[in-house]
């Protein structure tokens, strides 16, 4: 991608992945909806190239001073939800949270002016809240009744099957402290398809705290969760 001097990468085991598709940045050929996403397939899962099981992996990061800019992010990401037949793992640094009391939340009124409009929106009641728009096109909105989302695009997020599968563990924020005004947010993601949901391991899902009296190696938190394509979990039951 061409956003800064750090751009996504993915990182694999070529032991146990084969790459089967990971279109060149400089390619004048490929749609944007492509850009950062790979194929890949279990070497072990077959003898031959038509046999081996195949997921896809993207990594993104979103546009962080505009609201605008990452809903039409989310809208080309959308694609790999719940019409994408491959089982689908993806996030990155998506610059945004999603709706729901349920996530880390922001002190708006401690935010400066000219960085709310970087992850904030202003209500029709005249105060300040996150911008969700991006997060809830792709993963759906909150509906505080059911405690659940609806109108997604068929992508999950990963921390909130975690938290379903024990709401007594709290969703952890992934900026570190001191870095945003008024708090940090969730805005670092793994996302799963409606394919890839089954091979998710929740209780694996992790937000990595900074080591106590050490310097944070990022303002941002490592985040990581375990899945298995072998076998669905209902199958391993």
């Amino acid at each position: 991608m061409r956003r800064g001097p750090m751009p996504p990468a993915i990182f694999y085991n070529p032991d146990l992945l084969i790459l089967r598709r990971w279109w060149n940045p400089d390619d004048p050929g490929v749609f944007d909806d492509q850009r950062n996403v790979a194929r890949f397939a279990l070497r072990d899962s077959g003898p031959v190239r038509d046999n081996r099981r195949e997921f896809l992996a993207f990594v993104h990061h979103f546009e962080p001073l505009s609201g605008d800019a990452r809903l039409e992010e989310a809208r080309r990401v959308s694609r790999y939800g719940s019409t994408e037949p491959l089982p689908v793992i993806g996030g990155g640094d998506l610059n945004g949270t999603a709706s729901g009391d349920h996530l880390p939340q922001r002190d708006w009124t401690a935010v400066t002016p000219h960085q709310r409009t970087h992850k904030g929106t202003l209500g029709p009641d005249g105060t300040w809240g996150p911008d969700t728009r991006a997060l809830d096109h792709l993963i759906g909105e909150w509906d505080t009744t059911t405690r659940q989302r609806t109108n997604g695009c068929g992508l999950h997020s990963v921390a909130e099957m975690a938290w379903h599968a024990d709401t007594t563990q709290p969703i952890a924020p992934t900026v570190n402290p001191g870095i945003d005004p008024g708090g940090g947010l969730l805005i670092d993601w793994l996302l799963a398809n409606d394919a890839m949901t089954p091979h998710v391991l929740p209780d694996t899902y992790r937000v990595h705290l900074p080591d106590p009296g050490q310097q944070p190696p990022s303002d941002h938190r490592l985040i990581t969760c375990s899945l298995t394509l072998d076998t669905p979990r209902e199958e391993r039951r």
